[in-house]
């Protein structure tokens, strides 16, 4: 009964990819640069992160206690390896954004959540329980090997391109404040004094009339590493992750995690890519949307 009730989620991720991947070319979710009305109650970013990103770290631990893998060092590095990823979005990633008060839509956050526990069941119940065991030599086949540093490449690729957009906050701050403290102004007197510095082509100011506290947004060109060739490395280095995951797990149910992925991220990158050429007119004509040289 529950292989059929698996199988059926299965094949509804595939599916819904499908969607996932037309509506996003049309709409754009509404977090981020794309906030805009019309999308419900809102909360913190670093709240809605947490709380969406946990089901996924949690439901994996608890598939690996109560199934019946636990002696297999395989399944073991499996866990380490999926868990490494979740804790770092759950615990670090989401207390290291910057916070804005409601900016978050919740509808947003809720079907974050009702993916994650079901992406988080199917693989935590396929490797932990209904796959067949994988004995120590699949350490040494060259799926686990080719899937474990592309998984790796991504992970890495995903963290430094974080840190750099992170960075870019504090290194607007500091070249404004340095021009003069900007505190308490209006966007367009911001605005003002941004052109009268020479920074009108450095910093574009999004200013969203959500709520009060989600106003002026100040954002900047990224540069270094992958976003001398793309503009979304940190949305490549997820897609290469579990493209990694599929490959060193070879399961349906890591290949329909990344197959999701990309139908979710590549539409948003090719959103991000036109967003800076649309508001930076000295935006790198060389530079890809997430494919360096390709797309």
């Amino acid at each position: 009964m529950e292989i059929k009730f698996y199988n059926s989620l299965l094949i509804f991720i595939f599916i819904i990819s499908i969607f996932v991947l037309l509506i996003l070319f049309f709409v754009n979710a509404p977090y981020g640069r794309f906030t805009r009305k019309g999308w419900g109650i809102r909360i913190n970013p670093k709240a809605a992160w947490f709380i969406m990103e946990l089901p996924a770290f949690v439901l994996p631990i608890i598939f690996f206690l109560f199934g019946n893998k636990k002696t297999s060092l395989v399944a073991f590095i499996f866990l380490i390896i999926w868990s490494a990823h979740y804790f770092q979005r759950t615990f670090i990633f989401s207390l290291l954004l910057k916070s804005r008060k409601n900016s978050f839509p919740i509808l947003i956050m809720l079907f974050s959540i009702i993916f994650n526990l079901i992406n988080g069941y199917l693989n935590g119940r396929y490797l932990f329980y209904f796959s067949p065991v994988y004995d120590i030599s699949w350490l040494y086949d060259i799926r686990f090997i080719a899937g474990f540093l592309i998984f790796v490449l991504g992970f890495v690729i995903n963290i430094l391109s974080d840190k750099i957009l992170r960075g870019l906050r504090k290194a607007i701050s500091r070249e404004i404040t340095n021009a003069g403290s900007v505190n308490g102004l209006e966007g367009s007197m911001v605005f003002s004094m941004a052109n009268s510095i020479g920074m009108c082509n450095k910093f574009i100011l999004r200013n969203n009339n959500n709520n009060d506290a989600n106003k002026n947004f100040l954002y900047k060109i990224p540069n270094g590493a992958l976003f001398k060739y793309i503009s979304s490395p940190n949305y490549l280095g997820e897609v290469l992750e579990w493209i990694g995951w599929a490959i060193l797990t070879w399961s349906l149910a890591g290949l329909a995690f990344a197959v999701f992925t990309i139908a979710n991220l590549l539409p948003r990158a090719y959103a991000t890519h036109k967003w800076y050429i649309k508001n930076f007119p000295d935006y790198p004509k060389e530079r890809k949307a997430i494919i360096p040289f390709i797309f």
